[in-house]
């Protein structure tokens, strides 16, 4: 009797800690909704500031950056350059660019060749891409009349070619209707570094950063033309964006109101406990991803005969990185190393990666003609078949950054990606079914 009534206390007891567990959370979660909503009033806030100012100042509209092209070397950072320094260039300016260009470089360097008169009393030759038996040279600007000879190598994003400066250096000193002392080799760059591939030859090294942005703020004040003023503006913002120095000042501003606002003392909490949760939500979406791209994957192809659809079963599994997720694998009297298509998790875990592969992943597949065709075939189809890992024939890099804002927002409103991703991978499938199973059948003949 002791004993029943022992069990009934305990039933009890553990009855009431589970009602007072359920109702501690429902407590948290009802205060932590509570702060989240007097944060989210606040962020709301100073969104409508940020949109206020989007809208008076437009600070993130550039051209440049709309149409793709600000890091072009040639046809967009070669050839402003070599307009503006043109006194007969679109800008109609004259020679405002040219004067403070050659103050801005005399200041720079001592000794930089200086013009004996006025620059605006003599005729100026620009050439841009400047076709030598030296190799093309980026900007030749010249002045027969004060004897004055400048070559700009401008090197933007790509390395310099086996000793290009010293070849251009070179073709400077065979120009003998120029004194020595009136060359000069100008060395443009990002950063403003040192050349590779000058020999010995003097270079004078100049940035975009600080040296073609000293000279355009120095010259914009004179521009007369609005529209060549905004436009100079914009490509301000370009120059500096090359080295990662620029911000726009709604983005500053903002991120520094949001930063005050959290670190306010009755705010510090809040924002940690978001961060500690944040990376499981990112978690649950990236599992979502891979589920739901699963099902249309086993819905598009599970009932095609003589393939088979797998995928990793253990959620964990799905948030490794450089991991094969979902493979199509052929059934059908196949050997242990054999030709498959499979969709993976990059190494750096933002990007996919899907194609066909050989299931011996430390080395290519034996050279046989069925698979000579069959890459072929991916190459034609615009799948890299010279880069990827020597097991793969042929991949393609899906451009979406996993975990981003962007791809987050877009999981949680609709399956449109995961059915953007099934359907590539359909595609691919069928394209290369037949030379796949006819490359695989040449294989299991192998020993």
């Amino acid at each position: 009797m002791n004993q029943a009534i022992a069990i009934q206390d305990l039933q009890r007891f553990l009855e009431g800690y589970r009602k007072f567990t359920v109702q501690r959370t429902d407590l948290r979660l009802h205060e932590f909704k509570a702060r989240f909503e007097h944060v989210g009033d606040a962020f709301q806030s100073l969104k409508s500031l940020g949109r206020e100012l989007e809208r008076q100042h437009a600070p993130r509209f550039n051209l440049f950056h709309l149409l793709g092209v600000a890091g072009d070397e040639v046809n967009t950072h070669s050839a402003v350059l070599a307009d503006l320094l043109n006194p007969e260039g679109h800008h109609g300016q004259g020679f405002l660019f040219l004067e403070t260009f050659l103050d801005h470089l005399q200041r720079r360097f001592p000794g930089f060749p200086k013009p004996q008169g006025g620059v605006a009393s003599v005729r100026w030759v620009v050439d841009k891409e400047k076709v030598t038996d030296f190799g093309n040279i980026d900007l030749v600007v010249e002045s027969p009349d004060f004897k004055l000879l400048l070559v700009i190598e401008n090197k933007v994003k790509t390395k310099e070619r086996e000793f290009q400066l010293r070849r251009y250096a070179a073709w400077m000193e065979r120009r003998t209707d120029y004194p020595p002392e009136g060359k000069a080799l100008i060395f443009l760059t990002p950063e403003g570094r040192e050349p590779e591939t000058h020999e010995g030859a003097k270079v004078f090294p100049l940035s975009y950063y600080k040296d073609i942005a000293q000279w355009l703020e120095t010259s914009v004040g004179g521009v007369e033309a609005p529209r060549v003023r905004q436009t100079i503006v914009q490509y301000l913002e370009v120059v500096k964006t090359l080295c990662k120095e620029a911000t726009t000042m709604s983005t500053t501003d903002y991120e520094t109101a949001v930063i005050n606002y959290l670190a306010q003392k009755e705010n510090l909490g809040m924002a940690f406990e978001i961060a500690d949760i944040f990376w499981k939500v990112l978690d649950r979406l990236q599992i979502k991803f891979w589920r739901t791209l699963e099902r249309k994957v086993r819905e598009k192809l599970d009932n095609v005969e003589g393939w088979r659809v797998e995928a990793l079963q253990d959620d964990k599994d799905l948030l490794k990185k450089q991991s094969g997720i979902i493979n199509l694998d052929p059934v059908a009297n196949m050997p242990r190393r054999h030709l498959r298509l499979e969709i993976q998790q990059e190494a750096d875990g933002n990007t996919l990666y899907f194609g066909v592969l050989w299931s011996e992943e430390t080395k290519q597949p034996p050279q046989l003609k069925e698979v000579a065709q069959l890459r072929s075939a991916l190459e034609e189809q615009g799948y890299d078949t010279k880069h990827s890992p020597e097991w793969w024939l042929g991949g393609k890099r899906v451009p979406w950054h996993l975990r981003g804002k962007e791809w987050c927002v877009r999981i949680v409103e609709n399956d449109a990606l995961e059915e953007e991703m099934a359907d590539m991978f359909v595609a691919l499938f069928k394209s290369t079914k037949a030379l796949i199973e006819s490359a695989n059948q040449a294989l299991s003949k192998l020993k």
